[in-house]
Protein backbone atom coordinates (compact mmCIF):
# COMPACT_ATOMS: atom_id res chain seq x y z
CA UNK A 1 0.00 0.00 0.00
CA UNK A 2 1.03 3.81 -0.47
CA UNK A 3 -0.85 6.22 1.81
CA UNK A 4 -2.38 8.74 0.08
CA UNK A 5 -0.49 8.27 -3.34
CA UNK A 6 -1.59 10.56 -6.51
CA UNK A 7 -2.82 8.21 -9.03
CA UNK A 8 -2.74 10.39 -12.05
CA UNK A 9 0.98 10.59 -11.76
CA UNK A 10 1.29 7.17 -10.91
CA UNK A 11 -0.12 6.08 -14.37
CA UNK A 12 1.28 8.83 -16.04
CA UNK A 13 4.96 7.97 -15.03
CA UNK A 14 4.32 4.22 -14.95
CA UNK A 15 3.69 4.39 -18.68
CA UNK A 16 6.21 6.68 -19.42
CA UNK A 17 8.45 4.40 -17.72
CA UNK A 18 9.88 6.32 -15.28
CA UNK A 19 7.99 3.37 -12.52
CA UNK A 20 8.49 0.17 -14.00
CA UNK A 21 7.55 -2.04 -10.76
CA UNK A 22 4.87 0.18 -11.15
CA UNK A 23 3.77 -0.41 -14.95
CA UNK A 24 4.80 -4.39 -14.53
CA UNK A 25 1.71 -4.42 -11.33
CA UNK A 26 -0.61 -2.38 -13.66
CA UNK A 27 -0.14 -4.71 -16.29
CA UNK A 28 0.23 -7.93 -14.50
CA UNK A 29 -1.98 -7.48 -11.20
CA UNK A 30 -5.68 -7.08 -10.27
CA UNK A 31 -6.42 -2.79 -9.43
CA UNK A 32 -9.31 -0.44 -9.41
CA UNK A 33 -9.76 2.96 -8.53
CA UNK A 34 -11.24 4.82 -5.57
CA UNK A 35 -13.07 7.57 -4.79
CA UNK A 36 -14.24 9.22 -1.69
CA UNK A 37 -17.69 10.23 -0.76
CA UNK A 38 -18.02 13.72 -1.06
CA UNK A 39 -17.79 15.89 1.86
CA UNK A 40 -16.29 13.07 3.95
CA UNK A 41 -12.41 13.23 4.89
CA UNK A 42 -9.85 11.59 3.42
CA UNK A 43 -9.35 9.33 6.86
CA UNK A 44 -12.23 7.24 5.82
CA UNK A 45 -10.84 5.25 2.82
CA UNK A 46 -8.47 3.16 5.14
CA UNK A 47 -11.08 2.74 7.31
CA UNK A 48 -13.04 1.11 4.45
CA UNK A 49 -10.24 -0.15 3.28
CA UNK A 50 -9.56 -2.01 7.13
CA UNK A 51 -13.34 -3.15 7.66
CA UNK A 52 -15.21 -3.39 4.12
CA UNK A 53 -17.69 -0.85 5.92
CA UNK A 54 -19.04 2.47 5.17
CA UNK A 55 -18.00 5.12 7.71
CA UNK A 56 -21.81 4.96 8.38
CA UNK A 57 -21.10 1.85 9.84
CA UNK A 58 -17.64 1.81 10.91
CA UNK A 59 -17.74 5.06 12.15
CA UNK A 60 -14.94 6.79 11.04
CA UNK A 61 -15.64 10.46 9.69
CA UNK A 62 -13.11 12.80 10.14
CA UNK A 63 -9.84 12.61 12.72
CA UNK A 64 -12.26 14.74 15.38
CA UNK A 65 -15.80 14.35 16.05
CA UNK A 66 -18.57 15.37 18.40
CA UNK A 67 -19.45 12.53 20.03
CA UNK A 68 -23.65 11.46 20.16
CA UNK A 69 -25.30 14.33 22.36
CA UNK A 70 -22.48 16.73 22.49
CA UNK A 71 -21.12 19.88 20.99
CA UNK A 72 -17.21 19.11 21.64
CA UNK A 73 -14.89 17.80 19.14
CA UNK A 74 -12.57 14.64 20.43
CA UNK A 75 -9.87 12.58 18.89
CA UNK A 76 -11.37 10.01 16.96
CA UNK A 77 -9.26 6.85 17.76
CA UNK A 78 -8.12 3.81 15.77
CA UNK A 79 -9.78 1.47 18.72
CA UNK A 80 -13.30 3.43 17.81
CA UNK A 81 -13.53 1.72 14.65
CA UNK A 82 -16.28 -0.59 14.44
CA UNK A 83 -16.02 -3.53 12.18
CA UNK A 84 -13.84 -6.61 12.18
CA UNK A 85 -10.26 -5.93 10.29
CA UNK A 86 -10.38 -8.10 7.09
CA UNK A 87 -6.65 -9.59 8.58
CA UNK A 88 -8.46 -10.70 11.65
CA UNK A 89 -11.26 -12.45 9.97
CA UNK A 90 -8.78 -14.59 8.08
CA UNK A 91 -6.77 -14.94 11.21
CA UNK A 92 -9.55 -16.60 12.95
CA UNK A 93 -9.74 -18.72 9.88
CA UNK A 94 -6.19 -20.41 10.48
CA UNK A 95 -4.81 -18.26 7.75
CA UNK A 96 -1.16 -16.62 8.52
CA UNK A 97 -1.16 -12.89 8.72
CA UNK A 98 1.86 -10.73 8.19
CA UNK A 99 0.26 -6.65 8.85
CA UNK A 100 2.87 -3.95 8.49
CA UNK A 101 1.74 -0.34 9.41
CA UNK A 102 -1.98 -0.15 7.70
CA UNK A 103 -2.94 3.53 8.55
CA UNK A 104 -5.61 4.22 11.06
CA UNK A 105 -5.51 0.42 12.66
CA UNK A 106 -5.47 -1.01 15.92
CA UNK A 107 -3.26 -3.70 17.44
CA UNK A 108 -4.97 -6.90 17.33
CA UNK A 109 -5.85 -8.69 20.51
CA UNK A 110 -4.43 -12.25 19.21
CA UNK A 111 -3.10 -12.77 15.42
CA UNK A 112 -2.62 -16.12 13.49
CA UNK A 113 0.86 -13.83 12.62
CA UNK A 114 2.37 -10.79 13.07
CA UNK A 115 1.32 -6.94 13.35
CA UNK A 116 3.10 -3.47 13.33
CA UNK A 117 1.39 -0.42 14.38
CA UNK A 118 2.60 3.13 13.51
CA UNK A 119 6.04 2.16 13.48
CA UNK A 120 6.77 4.40 10.15
CA UNK A 121 3.14 5.47 9.48
CA UNK A 122 2.45 9.48 8.96
CA UNK A 123 0.29 10.82 11.47
CA UNK A 124 0.84 7.88 13.97
CA UNK A 125 -2.07 7.48 16.46
CA UNK A 126 0.09 5.03 18.82
CA UNK A 127 3.24 6.71 20.23
CA UNK A 128 5.47 4.67 20.67
CA UNK A 129 4.63 2.01 17.79
CA UNK A 130 2.84 -1.04 19.05
CA UNK A 131 3.61 -4.74 17.82
CA UNK A 132 2.23 -8.35 18.55
CA UNK A 133 3.90 -10.30 19.13
CA UNK A 134 4.44 -7.72 21.79
CA UNK A 135 8.37 -8.36 21.62
CA UNK A 136 8.53 -7.96 17.44
CA UNK A 137 9.47 -4.21 17.85
CA UNK A 138 12.55 -4.95 19.69
CA UNK A 139 13.60 -7.31 17.51
CA UNK A 140 13.27 -5.19 14.49
CA UNK A 141 14.79 -2.27 16.23
CA UNK A 142 18.00 -4.85 17.24
CA UNK A 143 17.91 -5.68 13.89
CA UNK A 144 17.43 -2.79 11.50
CA UNK A 145 17.11 0.10 14.24
CA UNK A 146 14.92 2.18 15.76
CA UNK A 147 11.51 3.65 14.12
CA UNK A 148 12.38 7.24 12.65
CA UNK A 149 9.36 10.00 12.30
CA UNK A 150 8.53 11.48 9.03
CA UNK A 151 9.18 15.28 9.95
CA UNK A 152 6.30 16.19 7.66
CA UNK A 153 5.71 18.81 9.31
CA UNK A 154 8.92 20.61 9.79
CA UNK A 155 10.76 21.05 6.29
CA UNK A 156 13.33 23.96 6.35
CA UNK A 157 12.16 25.07 3.20
CA UNK A 158 15.61 25.52 1.32
CA UNK A 159 17.19 24.03 -1.38
CA UNK A 160 19.27 22.23 2.04
CA UNK A 161 16.28 21.51 3.68
CA UNK A 162 14.07 19.55 1.00
CA UNK A 163 17.47 17.25 0.07
CA UNK A 164 17.31 16.74 4.11
CA UNK A 165 13.50 15.59 4.12
CA UNK A 166 14.15 13.76 0.99
CA UNK A 167 16.85 11.65 2.27
CA UNK A 168 14.78 11.49 5.88
CA UNK A 169 11.89 9.85 3.00
CA UNK A 170 14.46 7.06 1.46
CA UNK A 171 15.78 6.34 4.51
CA UNK A 172 12.80 5.29 6.01
CA UNK A 173 11.14 3.72 2.82
CA UNK A 174 14.44 1.35 3.03
CA UNK A 175 13.93 0.23 6.69
CA UNK A 176 10.45 -0.73 5.77
CA UNK A 177 11.46 -2.51 2.86
CA UNK A 178 14.04 -4.64 4.71
CA UNK A 179 11.58 -5.01 7.69
CA UNK A 180 9.08 -6.56 5.19
CA UNK A 181 11.68 -8.74 3.01
CA UNK A 182 12.89 -9.86 6.09
CA UNK A 183 9.35 -10.77 7.78
CA UNK A 184 8.41 -12.28 4.27
CA UNK A 185 11.17 -14.63 4.02
CA UNK A 186 10.57 -16.11 7.87
CA UNK A 187 6.96 -17.56 6.64
CA UNK A 188 5.01 -18.98 4.11
CA UNK A 189 2.55 -16.42 4.84
CA UNK A 190 -1.17 -16.50 3.35
CA UNK A 191 -1.34 -12.66 3.53
CA UNK A 192 1.38 -9.92 3.67
CA UNK A 193 0.19 -6.30 4.27
CA UNK A 194 2.64 -3.64 4.06
CA UNK A 195 2.03 0.38 3.89
CA UNK A 196 4.38 2.98 2.83
CA UNK A 197 3.38 6.63 4.42
CA UNK A 198 6.06 8.45 2.95
CA UNK A 199 4.36 9.29 -0.51
CA UNK A 200 1.51 10.76 1.77
CA UNK A 201 4.19 12.92 2.88
CA UNK A 202 6.13 14.20 0.11
CA UNK A 203 2.64 15.43 -1.57
CA UNK A 204 2.06 17.29 1.55
CA UNK A 205 5.26 19.20 1.49
CA UNK A 206 6.59 19.24 -2.18
CA UNK A 207 3.14 19.57 -4.34
CA UNK A 208 4.22 23.07 -4.86
CA UNK A 209 7.60 22.09 -6.19
CA UNK A 210 6.42 20.01 -8.48
CA UNK A 211 3.18 21.91 -10.20
CA UNK A 212 4.33 25.12 -11.72
CA UNK A 213 0.64 26.46 -11.86
CA UNK A 214 0.70 25.96 -7.82
CA UNK A 215 0.24 29.44 -5.90
CA UNK A 216 3.59 28.64 -3.80
CA UNK A 217 5.58 27.48 -6.81
CA UNK A 218 9.14 28.90 -6.70
CA UNK A 219 10.85 28.38 -9.75
CA UNK A 220 14.12 29.13 -8.09
CA UNK A 221 13.96 26.63 -5.60
CA UNK A 222 12.16 23.97 -8.07
CA UNK A 223 15.06 24.52 -10.70
CA UNK A 224 17.41 23.65 -7.57
CA UNK A 225 15.96 20.48 -6.45
CA UNK A 226 15.18 17.61 -8.79
CA UNK A 227 11.27 17.15 -8.26
CA UNK A 228 10.81 14.99 -4.86
CA UNK A 229 7.62 13.51 -5.65
CA UNK A 230 9.10 12.08 -8.19
CA UNK A 231 11.96 11.06 -6.23
CA UNK A 232 9.73 9.70 -3.45
CA UNK A 233 7.66 7.55 -6.09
Amino acid sequence: GFDSLDKDLLLQWAEGGILPTFRTLLHNATYGLTANPPGLYGGTVWPSFITGLSPARHGRFFRLQAPPGEYIAVDFLPSDLKGQPFWETLSDAGRKVAILDVPHSTLAPHLNGVQLVDWTAHDPSVEPAVSYPSGLISELTSTFGSQSRDHCDGVDPTPAGYREFVCTLKARIKKKLEVSLSLLQRESWDLLVTVFGESHCVGHQSWHLHDSSHPRHDPLLAGELEDPIKEIY
